[in-house]
């Protein structure tokens, strides 16, 4: 993805369109939410997939919705996307229903799916080519997104043809060639090598500064991490946190941990720190527990111990996570 193609998506108080020209970004409506769904249940049987889950994003807001498998982000996501119907409840987006289908409602949302469906006999270009004719942009973006997303060394290439990485790039550049108001992004750097995907997520992070509505969904946490302006969790079919990673963090009171190198005779001067909650001894180590790493290290130093060689690591988002749900949450 070339530093020319990403800055298309970059900017303040202003934004440019895949062709390179400026557009004026739109401005939020503060007192109405871009998706809201309210009271959404839905049933297979007797497994309740979603039971009663509120949730809004605000406009321009980049949301992520983070759970393990089985929670029920696929299904709360075709709900929203108006693709499934609930057994109860409502969804709006942008102030009208997904699921009328309204092709005036539908232009203005982007949607990367899982499983994105192709034109896989058509090369790249031409697949960009029939999308930007059915949501009628100008066919100058294609060349722009082909650009911006990396691909033009693939636009000859038949759409499967291309490796997952590259499959996967393009599933997102079609969900944006028409610089949609609200945008549904599932797992959207699946199948990416890491250089593709820190490169996406590069990209991802330029909508923040516009005024893109972005619904976002992935099981790496440390992406919704850096991404995202808010976080619900879902599991077993409920929302059961939602606020700013920061926030989050915050709340879950875990504890941050110093690890230094084992020096004998002092492990009793450690223990003996009222700051200390716990600690660990591996591989010659020593990882202390400690609620804040700022007077703990102030505390080891009046203990006689040498602190140039230390590490603090906070708690992380999957932290949090494995808090809340007691599940592991693996990148995969």
């Amino acid at each position: 993805m070339s530093t020319s193609g990403l800055a298309l998506f970059m900017g303040n108080s202003r934004v440019r369109d895949l062709s390179g020209s400026p557009i004026q970004a739109k401005p939020p409506k503060a007192d109405s939410p871009a998706i809201a769904a309210r009271g959404v249940s839905k049933t297979y049987g007797t497994v309740a997939a979603l039971t009663d889950v509120d949730l809004e994003v605000a406009p321009g807001e980049f949301y992520g919705l983070i759970g393990p498998n089985g929670a029920g982000k696929t299904t709360l996501m075709e709900i929203i996307q108006g693709l499934l119907a609930a057994d109860s409840g409502t969804i709006s987006i942008l102030g009208g229903r997904p699921a009328d289908r309204s092709p005036a409602l539908l232009r203005r949302v982007g949607i990367q799916p899982q499983n994105t469906a192709f034109f896989t006999r058509a090369t790249a270009r031409e697949h960009l080519t029939t999308l930007a004719d059915i949501y009628r942009v100008e066919r100058r973006r294609v060349d722009s997104t082909l650009e911006a997303f990396g691909l033009v060394s693939a636009a000859k290439t038949r759409v499967d043809k291309l490796s997952g990485g590259e499959r996967q790039k393009l599933a997102v550049a079609s969900a944006m060639l028409h610089d949609p108001e609200v945008l549904f992004l599932d797992e959207p750097t699946a199948a990416m090598d890491t250089e593709s995907r820190a490169e996406l997520v590069h990209m991802l992070k330029g909508l923040r500064a516009g005024a893109t509505t972005v619904l976002y969904t992935t099981h790496l946490l440390h992406e919704a991490e850096r991404l995202c302006d808010r976080i619900a969790i879902l599991d077993h079919g409920q929302i059961i946190a939602n606020d700013t990673p920061a926030q989050l963090l915050a709340d879950s009171g875990l504890p941050s941990r110093i690890i230094l190198p084992l020096e004998a005779g002092r492990l009793d001067r450690i223990k003996s720190l009222p700051e200390v909650l716990e600690i660990d001894l591996r591989d010659g180590q020593v990882e202390i527990a400690v609620m804040a790493a700022g007077p703990a290290l102030a505390a080891l130093v009046r203990a006689g111990l040498d602190v140039s060689d230390v590490r603090v690591e906070a708690a992380t988002l999957e932290d949090v996570f494995l808090r809340l749900s007691g599940k592991e949450h693996h990148d995969e």
